[in-house]
């Protein structure tokens, strides 16, 4: 009929994966190399802020690894339908404040944290997530992406490129609004038929 499942993400896990990757950050890089935590947050790579580093969410794929196929049960008469599984494609860029004759090196430097710590924070879970990632025990992977040359500099149209890297972050799993009634059997009256009738 209808898995008994543990809930699933609303339409916010979009925003609460990107939150979550930045509260993972946050927690890494501050204060040492970064002093300040509200430098590093969500956006575009070209935007004009202060960040230090920022995190762009730039492409939305449904996941072909993790799929859900099963109906959830959402009581005695009510099952929902399986999840969306979705895979993520973040693009972490650096933007160094530092004077232009380091500003090259203080880069690579960031760049250097960055990767040490999404690759020993691969896997993140419980108090690492945000909102109702966290609230539904959600575990989400986080894998480097190899993004050509040409698709980086086409994120930085007539400005100058900046040192960035690609990750991908599934299951993200959005769950359906759709609900379907069932009618459950609760007792069972089962008669067998003999030569003398049923018994």
């Amino acid at each position: 009929m209808g898995k008994e499942e543990k809930p699933i993400g609303n339409s916010q896990v979009i925003a609460d994966t990107g939150l979550s990757i930045v509260k993972l950050l946050r927690e890494q890089l501050t204060p040492d190399p970064i002093i300040e935590s509200a430098s590093i947050g969500l956006s575009s790579p070209i935007e004009d802020n202060e960040l230090v580093v920022s995190v762009y969410l730039y492409e939305i794929r449904q996941s072909k690894e993790y799929q859900i196929y099963d109906m959830i049960s959402q009581g005695n008469d009510l099952l929902q339908y399986p999840p969306l599984s979705l895979e993520l494609s973040y693009l972490i860029t650096v933007h160094s404040a530092a004077d232009a004759g380091v500003r090259a090196w203080d880069n690579n430097r960031l760049m250097g944290h960055i990767l040490q710590t999404m690759h020993d924070h691969a896997i993140l879970s419980g108090n690492d997530l945000v909102g109702t990632l966290r609230d539904h025990n959600e575990e989400l992977r986080i894998i480097f992406e190899d993004i050509p040359s040409e698709k980086l500099f086409n994120f930085f149209p007539q400005k100058p490129y900046k040192l960035s890297l690609g990750y991908s972050v599934s299951p993200v799993l959005l769950e359906s609004k759709r609900t379907k009634k069932v009618t459950r059997i609760l007792e069972s009256d089962i008669r067998t038929q003999t030569r003398e009738g049923y018994s």
